[in-house]
């Protein structure tokens, strides 16, 4: 990708065009990409300028928007920005590869002690057979957008645990469906003086 912007000027979004999408719609597509939209007419309360930098963190957001619905190897294989000096106005182009359909198989937990795997499987909230959601996954292990989410990470710590370390890890995968553990390190309990 190779756009050469004058800094000052704001470079509008001509078009955004999508190949290799059968799974997911255009507009499912281009609904992940948060900060990187067309000018559309009567839209002129919404930006759709190019930010380079935004638009970078929306080819992850594609990828994760395909993560929720269960392609874990999704991937966005090429893009690339056209500009047009006279209209300064750019044209986006991704191609991307969706892979195939997951879904969760056996979840075990190791190393837990305080919490039963039933009471950290409730925590959870996935079950075998469920489509695998490899963002929701991620929220209900450590949140990182919420610090007062209800997940493991935050069950150990808001009960004193606060060394605690709550890891998942893929330990095999068959077809479509993938099995996991999550390890889990308790550590001491923290104490006020």
């Amino acid at each position: 990708m190779v756009v050469n912007v004058d800094r000052g000027s704001k470079v509008k979004i001509k078009e955004i065009i999508i190949d290799g999408n059968e799974k997911l719609t255009d507009n499912a597509v281009k609904g992940a990409m948060k900060n990187t939209k067309v000018k559309l007419f009567g839209r002129f309360w919404k930006g759709s300028k190019f930010i380079k930098d935004k638009y970078k963190e929306d080819l992850v957001s594609i990828v994760n928007r395909y993560k929720e619905y269960g392609y874990r190897d999704a991937r966005v294989v090429s893009d690339s920005v056209g500009f047009d000096n006279v209209k300064n106005m750019v044209s986006i182009k991704l191609n991307i590869e969706e892979g195939k359909r997951y879904y969760f198989g056996n979840i075990k937990f190791l190393g837990n002690t305080i919490y039963t795997d039933q009471g950290l499987k409730q925590v959870l909230g996935i079950n075998k057979g469920d489509v695998y959601n490899g963002v929701l996954l991620e929220k209900r292990i450590a949140d990182k957008t919420r610090p007062d989410a209800d997940d493991i990470t935050n069950l150990y710590q808001n009960n004193g645990y606060l060394f605690s370390t709550v890891n998942t890890v893929e330990i095999r995968t068959e077809n479509d469906t993938i099995d996991f553990e999550i390890r889990i390190m308790e550590g001491p309990v923290a104490y006020f003086n």
